[in-house]
């Protein structure tokens, strides 16, 4: 190892980091992620590239350090191989109907604003 400025050399057995095998791009990428405190929008404002794209970059990058989970199975799919590999229990499973409900997680939005906005909206409207 040397510096390039000084001519300095220094020699020995030496530990590499996680990132020491990232190339210049993905190093870059991951400055300005960290530099933005996790901003994904000032990742794609710096790269000049749609949110699609720098996803897709920033997913490499991680899936380069080992940092990325495997893939979720499909649920339903997963679901019916268990059945089929006898992993689960089908009246266990019919016993839980009717005990969750899905119902918190649908919502309609019928004006395009926070949803802090929306009951006043609409005791505005008469509703």
């Amino acid at each position: 190892m040397s510096c390039r400025d000084c001519g300095t050399e220094l020699s020995g057995a030496f530990e590499t980091c996680e990132f020491c095998s990232l190339g210049k791009e993905d190093r870059e990428v991951l400055r300005v992620f960290l530099a933005s405190r996790g901003n994904m929008k000032d990742l794609e404002r710096h790269l000049g590239v749609s949110y699609p794209t720098a996803r897709g970059r920033f997913d490499a990058l991680l899936a380069k350090l080992g940092l990325v989970d495997k893939a979720a199975p499909d649920p339903p799919l997963s679901t019916l191989e268990q059945l089929a590999r006898g992993e689960i229990d089908i009246d266990e499973q019919l016993a839980d109907l009717g005990s969750r409900w899905e119902t918190p997680r649908i919502a309609y939005k019928p004006f395009p604003v926070c949803h802090f906005m929306h009951g006043s909206l609409g005791a505005t409207a008469g509703w």
